[in-house]
């Protein structure tokens, strides 16, 4: 059926669906019609059956009512009540029985027939002291008092005490009676008067059975239609089915909302869950009849309800799928006609993308079917063109990625090396001058050392900044994602420019705003290395006696991530627009003239830009010549979530930390392994002077075999080193089971790659960075070595 594609099949299935949907909607709305109809009519045949069963049981009670007071009124009674009072003797609480028996001889056939007619279980009169002073079914209650005798707590006591206090008819719920063999009966009593004075009561007990006639007739109840006549009894609810009930206590049911709708006087109609967990119809509506707080409910369930309609929609369905049948094959005949020339193109384009170019369309028409098969044709005649042009150019890229990547990979490889063979000669200047400055020299040597320890420190910043700027072109600048917290970063910074601003007598300001968060996570040496470029540059060009001011405030935030915007504001020279348009470019100076005043290699500002980029941010400036410059730049910082996590911050080395470092280390033996001569003496001859004993190595080769024959406190591991490295060799000596918590600090030279990362994962325990900082050594190797015993 679907040879000729998908094609056919999708235009077939669009005629299908053209007619398709109109009948459907057709057939969803003649469903829900008939729905709501057959819902509708069953709710109101329902609410017919609950008005006749109401008003049935309303007329029997009040034709109940009406009768027991037309009789209470009659002579015959009045008179009964006056003789039975006679036989009565109130001091004994009992009846003269003879004189009894001769009365009840005298009323009784009329009482009886009258107690027949109307199928009473009993008559029974009642004096206003609440004794019963005839019955007529049960002669063993003669006497009894309903306030003080068995059947005080009674529907029999209830119903003399309501009439009593009310002097009106009442009526007193079903209860279970004996003398009808424990069927469910109600009373009825009316008050009795001679004189316009009460003089006691006539009580009828009558059957229920009439009640259940009513509620039994099934008329407009369908199959499954129940009425329930409920009643609500001291705080219980109770019920009445269609059954009879017999011998046995009055069901009891669980309280609904409707329940209580129509015992408090409220009529309606609903669907609701029934007992079984069916859905069903509820009318519900309450009962006006005085004294009884009843409510009649009737009930159907909805799936009888709802079978004519799934009968008419079994109908509809069936219709549907003829339907659907006869539209198909309609639908495939039309299709094939209008969509072979389709099928045609369709197979080749599938030729073409599986790479075949001389795939041709031959459709002989001249319509717009075969005006797109002559296109076609051309295209694909200009596609073979195309893919000849795609295969050389696709070759050329490949050629140059694989050019690209070597070069990119000798551009890092050469950044490590550099980095590594300059920081080591630094590394011997810089130290070398720090042990000489510890000498005695006379003031003219000292200030030479000091010189060249000055210069050595600004070379090296320089060559800092030039790598920096290298790692950022290569794309190797990495920014780290740590926690730390804002106000120690620029208090570190302040502190690191408070030394040369105190040569100025220059005044440093800063400020963070309140509705800053602090805590945050990201690359706080990078944000340092910003602010200390912008403020050294702040406290540069200010002249003597004047004011740096530092601000830190909130631009955008959110619950993950805030925006904050630094300002770092001077009063020194300023620049020109001219002068500010140089700025942010690579080794370029807003003072380009061979004699300017300030220094400088203008990488300061273009690494600081590169830096806000990688944050999220921008940098720019303000400036007004001879008035001063703010320079502004936004970062954008996470937020610590949940506990505050312990930040990193700069800790300042004091002159407390270097000597307790000192007294921990003090006679401790460190194995120094360098390759380079230099180093080793640099690291003996300070060590040494602070009473360490060090045995050198000159490979990670030698230092396993130092290990193996004497016992070290320490290691002090070069990373980069000829016959084995530092790392392969910290590998080794942590392979080995007597070594797994020796200390090995490494000292690394390599500026390109994270340290921290690759000398813990190599196993070392800490590291110190070269240019060596020997209170930063010392402090370092005193928080990991102890002296052995």
């Amino acid at each position: 059926m679907f040879k000729n594609g998908n094609i056919n099949l999708k235009l077939t299935f669009l005629l299908l669906l053209i007619g398709l949907i109109p009948a459907g909607l057709i057939a969803i709305i003649s469903s829900y019609i008939s729905s709501t109809a057959f819902l509708d009519n069953n709710f109101q045949k329902l609410s017919v059956t609950n008005h006749l069963h109401k008003s049935a049981i309303e007329t029997y009670f009040i034709e109940r009512m009406d009768t027991l007071e037309v009789q209470s009124k009659n002579p015959i009674v009045i008179k009964a009540m006056l003789d039975f009072q006679q036989a009565f003797i109130k001091e004994g609480r009992q009846v003269e029985k003879t004189l009894w028996k001769a009365i009840e001889a005298k009323y009784r056939s009329w009482l009886n027939k009258y107690s027949v007619t109307h199928k009473h279980y009993d008559m029974l009169f009642i004096n206003m002291d609440a004794d019963v002073i005839f019955t007529l079914a049960k002669e063993s209650d003669l006497g009894t008092n309903l306030l003080t005798g068995s059947l005080k707590n009674s529907g029999l006591a209830k119903l003399f005490a309501k009439v009593k206090a009310n002097d009106v008819i009442s009526i007193q719920d079903y209860a279970p009676y004996l003398p009808s063999e424990q069927n469910f009966s109600a009373f009825i009593g009316a008050p009795i008067r001679y004189n316009d004075d009460m003089i006691g009561v006539m009580v009828m007990q009558f059957s229920m059975v009439f009640i259940h006639d009513i509620i039994r007739n099934r008329t407009g109840l369908g199959a499954t239609g129940k009425t329930y006549l409920v009643g609500h009894d001291d705080g219980y609810s109770r019920y009445r089915s269609d059954r009879l009930v017999k011998k046995g206590v009055l069901g009891q049911i669980k309280t609904d909302k409707y329940i209580e709708l129509a015992l408090a006087k409220n009529s309606g109609q609903a669907i609701k869950t029934g007992s079984t967990g069916e859905e069903e119809l509820v009318i519900y509506s309450p009962l006006n009849v005085a004294g009884l707080n009843w409510a009649i409910m009737t009930t159907m369930s909805l799936d009888e309800v709802n079978k004519p309609v799934n009968k008419l929609q079994r109908t509809i369905m069936v219709l549907i799928l003829v339907l659907i049948i006869v539209l198909f094959l309609a639908s495939r005949k039309i299709s094939n006609k209008l969509v072979t020339p389709i099928i045609k193109l369709s197979q080749a384009s599938q030729k073409i993308s599986s790479g075949d170019l001389t795939a041709k369309v031959e459709i002989h028409s001249n319509d717009e079917l075969g005006l797109l098969g002559k296109d076609f044709n051309l295209m694909t005649n200009d596609l073979v063109k195309q893919k000849r042009l795609v295969d050389e150019y696709t070759n050329a890229l490949k050629i140059a990625h694989a050019k690209a990547e070597e070069a990119n990979k000798a551009t890092s490889e050469f950044l490590a090396n550099m980095s590594h063979e300059i920081r080591t000669p630094m590394n011997a200047i810089i130290s070398m001058s720090q042990l000489a400055m510890k000498t005695d020299l006379n003031a003219r040597q000292s200030n030479y050392i000091k010189t060249v320890h000055f210069s050595a420190e600004s070379l090296l910043g320089i060559i800092n900044d030039i790598l920096d700027f290298s790692k950022i072109e290569a794309g190797k600048l990495d920014m780290e994602e740590i926690p730390f917290i804002l106000n120690d970063t620029v208090n570190h910074i302040i502190t690191l420019l408070g030394f040369k601003a105190v040569e100025k007598n220059i005044q440093i300001v800063y400020k963070v705003d309140d509705d800053v968060p602090i805590n945050l996570i990201g690359d706080p040496l990078r944000l340092g290395q910003i602010l200390i470029n912008l403020g050294n540059n702040a406290v540069k060009f200010c002249d003597h006696n004047s004011t740096v001011n530092f601000n830190v405030a909130l631009q955008e935030d959110n619950e993950l991530e805030s925006l904050l915007h630094f300002t770092v504001e001077d009063k020194g020279i300023g620049m020109s627009q001219e002068q500010q348009e140089k700025l942010f470019q690579a080794f370029s100076q807003a003072d380009t003239s061979t004699t300017r005043k300030y220094g400088g290699t203008g990488l300061g500002l273009i690494i600081s830009k590169r830096i806000t980029h990688l944050m999220g941010g921008d940098i720019w400036v303000e400036s007004e010549e001879g008035v001063g410059s703010t320079f502004h730049f936004t970062a954008r910082m996470k937020k610590q979530q949940g506990d505050i996590i312990q930040a990193e911050t700069s800790v300042q080395i004091t002159e407390e930390d270097v000597k307790n470092a000192t007294e921990i280390l003090s006679g401790a033996k460190i194995l120094s392994v360098d390759d380079e001569e230099i180093n080793q003496e640099i690291i003996k001859e300070y060590l040494e002077t602070e009473g360490i004993h060090i045995v050198t190595a000159y490979n990670g080769k030698e230092a396993l075999e130092a290990l193996a024959k004497e016992d070290f406190d320490g290691v002090l591991m070069d990373c980069q080193m000829p016959v084995m490295d530092g790392y392969e060799a910290t590998r080794q000596i942590r392979a080995q089971e007597q070594f797994k918590d020796l200390p090995i600090i490494a000292i690394t030279a390599n500026a390109m790659i994270s340290d921290r990362e690759a000398v813990l994962s190599a196993g070392m325990t800490d590291y110190i960075s070269k240019p060596l900082d020997f209170d930063v050594a010392l402090v370092t190797l005193g928080k990991w070595i102890t002296p052995s015993e």
